[in-house]
């Protein structure tokens, strides 16, 4: 009996020190990510989609992904490589609640994210992410925050069989524990390999991929999937060869949750937070991670613009710049405002606004410029009826009317002929 509690606490003792030698070595451990390898501070490495509220945002803090419920997704996909073999390297807060935390009503009390690779698609919509939005995503693991049991699942998605809805787990787990609302680095390595085994009694060599995952820098999981004779739940036959040690894809996120229609992450602190992101392909014997994505170098376009028929004289006239240009840049346009190369008018709150004193056709040119040089003009002609004012001394005009007082009799005749007749906004870039 001493031998047995004895052997007991010896084996008590053992398991405290491997968990606090384990513990010690995850707080201790981290991965060097530069600032020009690390993708989660770049939004132009990324495509994103939404439905709903569903958010994902950039910044030097790296990328945040909220606002994912029953009414609401998500999707991001790394747009800029697609790799066959690879490692992935990530530094997140999980912060997977679920709907009962909250006291919110469900139907199955979970929240999860799915990260997906091997996205097997000539482009990279976002929506692949999703295993059967398009059939595209060969495997996924997912971090699954079920009735307050943190599992870590890797599933094979049969996309190689046309069926992503399809899905079998091929590794489980339920002792990686990342849902603690603290940052953890998760990486998974995805390589070539082989397995010897025994077929119809005869020794074989399968090709396929082996998947490692690490959790904070400790090796958690491995699994060999073959390309010979994997067994399709879809088509109910076995697909000679599903050619994953072949295949290239691209890799992104798709979270979702229960709860309730409406219900954002204000309110359900139910989130994603990524703040480092390194992948390595080892494709072509690479082993240098990939740099961010350069700034795409955005033009501004003018915009066909069409102003009311008419405006009274004495009324304030409010144009959105916005609606004036396109642009997909994220830098702040400069703007200004012209009528016969004299400013006219003010900007409040993103709008122009102009208040004419006197009647006549007013041309107006509205210049959009950033940082980098780019420009473009689009021009409105305004009219405007009535005036406020007297009208000035036969001879004299300027930039706030193009109407003379000399041409007054038969300028007023043009007028109330025109009066009908819409006024065409001409645009030009430079």
């Amino acid at each position: 009996m001493k031998k047995i509690k004895y052997l007991l606490s010896l084996f008590v003792v053992l398991a405290l020190m491997f968990t606090c030698t384990f513990a010690a070595f995850a707080a201790d451990y981290t991965v060097e990510v530069k600032d020009e390898n690390n993708l989660a501070a770049n939004k132009w490495d990324w495509a994103t989609d939404k439905v709903g509220s569903g958010s994902a945002t950039f910044g030097e803090n790296g990328m945040k992904i909220e606002n994912f419920n029953l009414g609401s997704s998500i999707y991001a996909i790394y747009k800029t490589n697609k790799m066959n073999e690879f490692k992935y390297s990530m530094h997140a807060n999980l912060n997977l609640t679920r709907p009962s935390q909250v006291g919110a009503d469900y139907n199955h009390d979970y929240s999860n994210l799915y990260i997906s690779f091997m996205i097997n698609a000539d482009t990279p919509a976002p929506s692949y992410t999703c295993p059967w939005n398009g059939d595209k995503a060969y495997f996924s693991i997912c971090f699954e925050n079920l009735q307050g049991s943190p599992k870590t699942n890797l599933y094979l998605n049969e996309c190689f069989a046309g069926s992503g809805a399809t899905r079998k787990v091929v590794s489980s787990h339920d002792d990686i524990l990342w849902n603690d609302g603290e940052f953890h680095w998760f990486e998974f390595e995805f390589v070539n390999d082989t397995q010897e085994a025994v077929y119809d009694g005869k020794p074989v060599t399968y090709t396929g991929k082996t998947f490692k995952f690490y959790f904070d820098g400790v090796m958690r999981f491995e699994y060999f999937q073959r390309d010979q004779n994997v067994y399709s739940d879809y088509l109910k036959d076995y697909v000679k060869d599903c050619k994953f040690s072949t295949t290239s894809g691209y890799i992104g996120f798709w979270p979702s949750s229960d709860f309730p229609v409406g219900m954002d992450s204000s309110e359900t602190e139910c989130y994603v937070e990524i703040d480092k992101i390194q992948i390595t392909s080892y494709d072509n014997g690479n082993k240098t991670p990939y740099g961010i994505a350069p700034k795409p170098d955005f033009d501004i376009e003018s915009v066909n613009f069409t102003p009311e028929a008419s405006y009274d004289a004495g009324t304030e006239i409010e144009v959105k710049l916005a609606d004036l240009f396109a642009y997909e840049g994220d830098d702040a346009l400069s703007y200004a405002i012209k009528c016969e190369g004299k400013d006219i008018g003010s900007i409040r709150n993103g709008y122009w606004v102009w208040t004419p004193e006197k009647g006549g056709n007013y041309d107006v040119d509205f210049i959009a410029s950033n940082a980098d040089g780019k420009s473009a003009t689009t021009y409105v002609t305004f009219r405007v009826a009535g005036d406020t004012t007297p009208e000035p001394e036969p001879g004299k005009s300027g930039c706030k009317s193009a109407v003379s007082a000399s041409a007054g009799i038969a300028g007023g005749a043009l007028i109330l002929a025109g009066a009908a007749l819409a006024l065409i906004g001409r645009k030009r870039e430079r």
